[in-house]
C-alpha cells in the first residue's frame, strides 16, 4: 500500500458576497477538487461544480437559501 499525502482545500476568496437565489457564487483557493460538500449556514449546497484544476468552484444559490457562512 502506498500512502499519498493530499493537501487540504484552501479558500482564498469568493464572490460575490451577497448573492440571491439563482445566483451563483464563485470561490477561488487551492485544492477545491476534493470538495465534496459545501453549506452556507446549515444548508447543503447541491449545485456545485469544480474546476479540473482544483483551484475554483462554483455554487448555484438555492431557492430555499438562508443567510450565513460558507463551510
Amino acid at each position: 500500500t502506498e500512502f499519498v499525502y493530499v493537501p487540504e482545500p484552501q479558500i482564498i476568496s469568493f464572490s460575490p458576497t451577497i448573492a440571491a437565489a439563482g445566483d451563483k457564487v464563485y470561490v477561488l483557493g487551492n485544492n477545491l477538487f476534493q470538495i465534496r460538500n459545501v453549506f452556507i449556514k446549515d444548508k447543503e449546497m447541491t449545485d456545485i461544480l469544480s474546476s479540473d484544476d482544483g483551484d475554483s468552484l462554483t455554487i448555484t444559490i438555492p431557492v430555499d437559501a438562508v443567510s450565513g457562512k460558507i463551510k
